[in-house]
């Protein structure tokens, strides 16, 4: 999407919010989706957002991030932009300019890790009385069997037909990644009967949390006052507390874990109706959630419904990328095993 494209769109509603017209429109430094811009008119700043028509795994992302910011409203956090207006026939949203950067490496450590826990904990408080607009927990999220056994499904029913002629990237699935997933699986089963859990066990509804989507890096700030800022909810939804967590750990790197899961869990103390077994399972998840991550990495997917729509369609066009995410795919592959609980 393009300055002069959104600028059309948010026509309308720029107008409604006093925004002239001499405004200056341009593509907002780190937006990963290219729909999100930076506007600024006479001194303010403001963020426009275009929203596509409709996501192939049904998620309306305009509609959710419409209602939970009418939530965060009602509950004021300080580590979010705040809505300005929205425009629905257009699929438009404008935002306050949260004043932040995108953290470095350095600075997702400790401060990071607790300022994310307590986004979780703020916005999770009241959870129950959230609005039914957001979709309801995965069918594969509601037990640790599932999620082991829809990654499974997907690598042995193997790559697109499209896929097969790039050599490289089979031999990558039938050598590295179905033996990793092996191993990985295996630890996984292990671990949970050592600590007495049951991977077949559903979670209870009432302790399932509300996630903002991809929480990690790629969607926090940092400000000038060294806090930490959460944007870009058009993926909200409600997940199990320890794939949500163990997916945020999956975008720190697994060594990072053993240090840092205490402190992300002290940060959600007071959350009502916390899953009790919630640090284990989100540790034990953690090498599943890194092997679900080198698949969606692998196909260039930004979430699992989207890839489990759109997998099929796969083709060998950019191979060159391909080799690309194939190096990615099998570092992280590789420093999983590295990492791997020995039984």
């Amino acid at each position: 999407m393009s300055p002069e494209t959104i600028r059309d769109k948010a026509a309308a509603l720029l107008v409604e919010l006093g925004v002239g017209e001499d405004c200056v429109i341009s593509p907002l430094p780190g937006s990963r989706t290219q729909r999100t811009f930076h506007c600024r008119h006479r001194g303010n700043e403001l963020v426009i957002k275009g929203y596509p028509t409709l996501e192939t795994d049904g998620i309306d992302p305009f509609a959710a991030e419409c209602a939970f910011y009418d939530y965060l409203e009602s509950i004021r956090p300080e580590q979010t932009p705040q809505a300005r207006g929205w425009d629905g026939e257009q699929r438009v949203g404008v935002l306050s300019l949260w004043p932040g950067r995108p953290p470095k490496p350095v600075e997702l450590g400790t401060e990071f890790v607790r300022a994310a826990g307590r986004f979780i904990a703020i916005i999770n408080h009241g959870r129950h009385e959230l609005p039914s607009a957001f979709p309801s927990l995965p069918q594969r999220e509601e037990s640790i069997s599932a999620l082991l056994q829809s990654i499974n499904q997907t690598l042995i029913e193997g790559l697109p037909e499209a896929l097969l002629a790039i050599e490289p990237l089979k031999l990558f699935w039938e050598e590295d990644l179905q033996p990793a997933w092996h191993q990985v699986m295996g630890a996984t089963l292990s671990g949970l009967h050592l600590a007495n859990l049951d991977s077949s066990q559903r979670l209870e509804k009432t302790m399932a949390l509300i996630t903002p989507g991809d929480l990690g890096p790629e969607n926090a700030l940092i400000g000038p006052d060294r806090r930490y800022g959460f944007c870009d909810f058009d993926q909200v939804s409600w997940t199990d507390p320890g794939y949500l967590i163990a997916r945020f750990f999956c975008r720190l790197g697994a060594q990072e874990t053993t240090n840092l899961l205490p402190q992300f869990m002290e940060t959600l103390e007071g959350i009502p109706h916390l899953d009790p077994h919630t640090a284990i399972r989100s540790r034990l998840l953690l090498p599943a959630m890194h092997m679900e991550q080198a698949l969606l990495e692998l196909f260039g997917f930004e979430s699992w419904g989207c890839m489990e729509h759109q997998m099929a369609a796969a083709d060998a066009t950019h191979r060159v990328a391909w080799m690309e995410r194939l190096g990615i795919a099998r570092k992280r592959i590789k420093k999983v095993l590295m990492h791997l609980p020995q039984p």
